[in-house]
């Protein structure tokens, strides 16, 4: 049974979207999913989605986790983004080196990123995992 994790964090922009990400796994590599919620500034959810990728790594369910949440934002006409994620290895690969990912997300990620969406990103735990339980 999860225990519950006390968390604070800011609401995003008025005309944002905060997408809450987090990817689950049984083990390294093992079975992985994802969690996404989506929130608007007045903090209401907007949806939320659960993922499932098969056998990956932990790395690349991270990745998967924040370019379907990019995806799903493209799909809704969504044009400030803000991703919050417990992954520091993804934080880093999509704000600065996208050299660094792997050519069969790289694609992925040009194509979202095409769109012209700003980005920023955040940290957080629990609430990605949480919204994966829904």
């Amino acid at each position: 049974m999860l225990e519950p994790v006390e968390c604070f964090w800011e609401p995003p922009e008025v005309n944002d979207i905060m997408l809450c990400c987090d990817g689950v796994s049984r083990g390294n590599p093992d079975i992985v999913g994802a969690g996404v919620i989506a929130r608007g500034a007045d903090l209401s959810v907007l949806g939320a989605m659960c993922v499932g990728f098969g056998i990956q790594t932990n790395y690349l369910d991270e990745i998967f986790c924040v370019i379907i949440g990019f995806e799903w934002a493209v799909k809704f006409g969504i044009g400030n983004v803000c991703i919050r994620t417990d992954s520091l290895a993804a934080v880093t690969i999509f704000s600065s080196n996208i050299l660094a990912l792997p050519r069969f997300i790289r694609s992925r990620w040009v194509a979202v990123r095409a769109r012209k969406h700003s980005f920023y990103s955040h940290f957080t735990d629990a609430l990605g995992k949480w919204g994966c339980l829904l």
